[in-house]
């Protein structure tokens, strides 16, 4: 390796210290003395004054100025971003201004060698400029070549500039589905195309295969639709109404208020589609009354009481019962309260107290309360609903018998609830007391689970002063027995006693809650946020008590805070008051910004640290010396800025680099940058992977002397065989520019295609590598892509790998293509990522003749899978005659050996219906090929024989009948194709075939099925299976297809009236071709068959007088065997609710 100062006299930096040469210290000074020169010399053309580095980019700044279109497209065949950056400038080479040069053939020929990058993005700058300029034909101009040559996803942003009916037949066709972002700008300029679009039903998945290629989902671009119901309220509503799979979870509070005010009346009229959208505050009382019929649903079974409750969670609660029980008498004609199920505990707190005692004693006698074992289940205690004068006395008793803990904590909650259920304050303290006097001996979790249901169950309106003064002895109780307390209990005391100005219990039970903090638990601060004025009064009790409690010996270091072994408690008791200090510090400024709105009126003052001069001094010495606490330390950088300059005043004026305010500070004061440039390195290396780093060390190349110390800094740790060189490489290359950097990186390139393991530094250069490689990501212009090659060629191929595609797409289409190209020719495990980057890169005609060159000439098995894979996609994404034709080449040239590709063909959802039937013929061909070429695994071969039959089966009804008919003579019967599987899918097919088409349209298809009975039914149904000698193929696979045929049959016959000749023609093939007795249980399932009607007496009847025939067919002893067909017919057919 070279030393530094070889290194540095052979790194020139020729481009940064052109840069650094340009007059100004500032990049915006450096830019305006450029674009003067580019203004003198517009004329002149003398561009000899700046150094070689920098006169491509003055040259551009005279082009754009004087509209030079050749230096501008130069400019996008270049891959220095800084050029093809400035080069979009030019706003006038993208805005259609000038279609007799720049028009569509120009483009088409740009397209050859700009990158891909700078493709994408000329292509989105055309989608904008011609939208602003209403190019609209130009822009159908450019959709239909960019479409043709790259496909229609990179053709996809121009939409959006295209005229009206373009874009709707476009979208229409299903060519693409179209982002929400691309649907958004269109409905910014075209709304009634968006809106024509969503309501056109063509868009609905096809019911026979539930599939469909392109499908529009309006759930995709449910984001449009509250801007449509603020534009046009009735069409949002006619969209919402036709398109039942339209899931709306949240709706803002403003577009719920239009929807009231501009579509009530369809609110009224259809109640129940839209009252999952209107949150229940939202329902008014008296839009409540108008539409609460109609939420009733039509079917009484599946009435749901709280769901009715759920929506009129805010009408009144006096009225909630009478409104409830009147509309379900009116809906249904019986009482709401006849059916036991309708009756719930949320039911129960709102009917009259009479016809509450009344329905829990019913309740009680049907679902007695031992059925809920629950301790938390109260309100399923039917007893609670009882008068508290039957309830407490009763409970009493069982408490005094119960054993079990759980016992006791499941009677007091009960009696606690039955309080509240009978409103009766005075049980509710009488029960208190009582739980107070008999039971404060019992367990910390007892006295937790009976105040949790008081604080969940009561209000602070509900109690008076002795309710609170029972609670405070009970709180106090297990504070005192268990150093224990409710924070939900002390929260709703402390609500009381605020309201009430008793400030001694406020200090009091502040003081138990910081008891609890040293005892181990975290202390609760933000105490009752939903009333800023008291939680504000309880802050400042914590900030009092504190003081007291915490002076500056428990949470100062000590100058020997070396914990010895005695002395670790000590320190652990310190460190949990620092922690609650600077928790307490967040609480803080987290009320002051609940409280925003109060503080703006002047109602509240905010709370400061500068208030509270010794938490100022706390918090100073803890954040001077403690690392531990960076969250209260960024918390006071955004809140209290002064503070924390006075805390940090070193680092007081230094930016952080992860944010924008390094971008700001090196625009406002770019000195302060250059002053601390080392503090800022160190920083841009210890986040090297962030996005804001990278801005930052790309904006300083145009700084004065900041780019040149990072770069010779960069270069000297390179020199010292730092093992970290991902961050030094990393900022190189985003200073240095081109062959500097290569000639940086390239002592780090291996030499050798192996990676040593046995070496002992292998591990750590292997690393280097990975660096390095992941570094070069962010060169500019990019790294040559065969820098890569040498890499590809051994042990490194993963590692190329990572840059591979970031370069590619940022180097020109013929330097990328000609790189693929010696992929393709290199060992196995290369050739298919060339594949794959030719996928990504090329045009449509370049990838179909890569891919028809390889194929015709590729042996490797995996090497043909990747091409298959290639050429199916390139059909999916852009199904044309083309790519049709490549696809259907390959399937019927595949070789025995691609059995992998065999097991992957199947009904792929993307077909479109232009090409289902050919893919299908296709399929079947090559099914016929590979199984005359005999592949080694002739599992596989069935294996796709039966995906391929399975697949008709889910879109027999648009098949062919020449296509039908070549199913039924290659498969159905044969037993040279013997297979379970297949077997029951071509019986199925056919069954479904025949059953959903016209007679007339299927007579050749009838007339193969008798040739099949004929040609192999009859032969071979006696023939057994040589690997099993009483198993007889044809004979199975015939009674499976006409049983199965008279069940569909049957079926279709009693549930649509189906009526059709089919079984008289199947009926006639077999007896032509078998005897009934063949297979008596498949002639009399055709027989049944034949005589069913809709009525099942009707049936019944007919084949009654039919009996004699059939005895004449077969015997009289043979009547039992045709009852258990008959029994066997009957239950396929009927339900079990028809009455037979």
């Amino acid at each position: 390796m070279m030393s530094r100062d070889e290194m540095r006299e052979r790194l020139q930096m020729p481009y940064l210290k052109a840069l650094q040469a340009l007059p100004g210290n500032t990049r915006s000074e450096k830019q305006k003395w450029l674009m003067k020169l580019a203004n003198r010399q517009q004329d002149s053309g003398d561009v000899e004054q700046l150094p070689a580095e920098l006169q491509p980019l003055l040259q551009l700044e005279i082009a754009i100025k004087q509209k030079r279109h050749e230096d501008i497209a130069s400019a996008l065949k270049a891959e220095d971003m800084v050029l093809i950056s400035k080069a979009f400038k030019a706003t006038w080479f993208f805005d259609g201004s000038h279609k007799d040069i720049i028009n569509v053939a120009y483009f088409s020929e740009l397209f050859r060698y700009v990158s891909m990058n700078t493709r994408v993005k000329i292509v989105k700058t055309l989608s904008y400029r011609l939208t602003d300029n209403d190019e609209t034909k130009f822009a159908v101009e450019l959709f239909e070549m960019i479409e043709s040559t790259f496909g229609v996803q990179q053709a996809s942003p121009l939409i959006v500039a295209c005229d009206k009916e373009f874009i709707f037949s476009t979208l229409t066709l299903g060519k693409f589905v179209p982002s929400c972002r691309i649907i958004m700008k269109i409905f910014n300029k075209h709304p009634d195309v968006i809106i024509r679009l969503l309501s056109n039903q063509h868009f609905k998945t096809d019911e026979y295969t539930n599939r469909c290629r392109n499908i529009i989902n309006i759930n995709t671009y449910k984001l449009l639709l509250p801007r449509i119901l603020k534009q046009q309220p009735a069409v949002f509503a006619e969209l919402y109404e036709t398109h039942d799979e339209i899931s709306l979870s949240y709706f803002s509070n403003t577009c719920i208020d239009v929807l009231l005010k501009k579509c009530k009346q369809q609110v009224i009229r259809n109640p129940l589609r839209y009252v999952d959208l209107i949150p229940p505050a939202k329902i008014s009382s008296e839009l409540m009354e108008r539409i609460i019929l109609d939420l009733l649903p039509s079917d009484i079974v599946i009435y749901n009481t709280q769901r009715m409750l759920h929506y009129m969670s805010h009408y009144p609660q006096e009225k909630k019962y009478e409104l409830l029980s009147k509309s379900y008498r009116n809906k249904y004609g019986i009482d709401l309260l006849c059916n036991n199920a309708n009756i719930t505990p949320d039911l129960m707190t709102l009917l009259p107290d009479v016809e509450r005692i009344k329905q829990a004693r019913i309740l009680l006698r049907i679902w007695p309360d031992h059925h809920y074992k629950n301790i938390y289940d109260c309100e399923y205690k039917w007893f609670c609903y009882l008068p508290t004068e039957e309830t407490i006395p009763s409970l009493k008793k069982k408490i005094s018998m119960a054993t079990q803990q759980t016992d006791r904590i499941c009677y007091i909650r009960q009696m606690i609830f039955s309080c509240k259920v009978n409103k009766d304050s005075n049980a509710l303290l009488s029960t208190l007391k009582y739980f107070l006097q008999r039971h404060k001996n019992e367990q910390v979790h007892v006295f937790q689970a009976i105040m949790n249901l008081i604080c969940s169950t009561y209000k602070i309106v509900e109690l008076n002063a002795e309710h609170a003064s029972v609670l405070y002895d009970i709180l106090n109780t297990v504070y005192v027995r268990h150093g224990f307390t409710s924070e939900a209990t002390v929260e709703i005391l402390l609500h009381f006693y605020l309201v009430h100005d008793m400030m001694d219990k406020v200090t009091r039970l502040i003081d138990m809650l910081l008891d609890i903090n040293n005892g181990g638990y975290s202390a609760k601060f933000d105490l009752l946020n939903e009333h800023p004025q008291y939680e504000r009064m309880c802050l400042e009790v914590y900030v009092k008590q504190m003081q007291e409690r915490y002076p500056p010996s428990s949470w100062q270091r000590d100058e020997e805070e070396e914990p010895r072994m005695e002395e670790k408690e000590d320190a652990k008791r310190k460190e949990q008051v620092r922690m609650t200090l600077c928790r307490f510090v967040l609480a803080m400024h987290d009320s002051n910004d609940r409280c925003k709105q109060l503080i703006l009126e002047k109602k509240l003052k905010p709370m400061m640290l500068d208030d509270y001069s010794w938490l100022k001094d706390a918090i100073s010495t803890i954040l001077r010396y403690k690392d531990d606490f960076g969250y209260i330390t960024r918390n006071l950088y955004e809140k209290e800025k002064e503070l924390y300059d006075s805390i940090f005043p070193r680092t007081s004026n230094k930016a952080n680099v992860k944010t924008n305010a390094v971008l700001s500070l090196l625009k406002r004061n770019p000195q302060s940058i250059l002053d601390e440039w080392e503090y800022y390195l160190t920083e841009c290396k210890n986040n090297c992977e962030d996005a804001n780093v990278h801005r930052f060390i790309k904006n300083i190349r145009w700084y004065k002397d900041i780019p040149i110390k990072f770069t010779e800094s960069c270069v000297d740790d390179l020199q010292r065989k730092n093992k970290d060189v991902k961050p030094l490489l990393v900022i190189l290359a985003f200073l240095l520019h081109g062959d500097p950097l290569i000639k940086v990186i390239d002592p780090f390139v291996p030499t050798t295609t192996t990676v040593d393991i046995k070496y002992l530094d292998a591990k750590d250069n292997y690393k280097v590598v990975k660096n390095l490689l992941w570094s070069v990501k962010f060169s500019n212009p990019p790294i040559p892509l065969d820098f890569l090659f040498k890499l590809c060629e051994g042990d490194y191929l993963q590692l190329a790998l990572m840059p591979m595609i970031n370069l590619s797409r940022r180097s020109s289409l013929p330097k990328v293509m000609a790189f693929a190209q010696k992929m393709a020719e290199m060992r196995v495990s290369v050739r298919k990522h060339g594949i794959r980057l030719v996928n990504i890169i090329a045009s449509k005609q370049e990838l179909n003749e890569f891919v028809k060159r390889m194929w015709s000439s590729e042996t490797n098995c995996s090497i043909r899978e990747v091409l298959f894979d290639t050429i199916r996609d390139f059909f999916l994404k852009e199904p044309s005659e083309t790519t049709w034709s490549m696809l259907s080449t390959t399937m019927l040239t595949l070789l025995p050996s691609d059995e992998g590709i065999v097991t992957q063909v199947k009904l792929y959802p993307d077909i479109p219906e232009s090409y289902m039937i050919r893919y299908l013929e296709v399929w079947l061909s090559m099914i016929t090929t590979l199984e005359e070429k005999e592949l080694e695994e002739r599992t596989v071969i069935i294996t796709c024989m039966n995906r391929y039959l399975e697949s008709l089966k889910l879109i027999h009804d648009i098949v062919p009948e020449k296509l039908a008919t070549r199913i039924l003579q290659e498969f159905l019967f044969n037993e040279y194709r013997m297979s379970i599987g297949i077997a029951n899918a071509v019986s199925d097919f056919t069954i479904q075939y025949l059953l959903t088409n016209d007679v007339n349209k299927i007579a050749k298809c009838i007339k193969v099925l008798g040739d099949v009975f004929t040609d192999r039914v009859a032969t071979n149904w006696k023939e057994t299976w040589s690997e099993r000698l009483y198993f007889y193929p044809t004979g199975k696979m015939m009674y499976y297809f006409l049983k199965n045929f008279a069940i569909e049959y049957g079926k279709k016959t009693y549930s649509t009236s189906y009526s059709s000749p089919i079984i008289d023609h199947v009926l006639a093939i077999y007896t032509s071709t078998l005897s009934p007795t063949t297979n008596a249980n498949a002639y009399l399932l055709l027989y049944y068959a034949k005589m069913l009607e809709k009525d099942p007496r009707n049936f019944g009847l007919k084949l009654g007088q039919h009996v004699p025939e059939l005895i004449a067919i077969f015997s009289p002893q043979f009547l039992p065997f045709m009852g258990t067909v008959l029994v066997f017919f009957v239950r396929e057919i009927f339900s079990a609710k028809t009455a037979f």
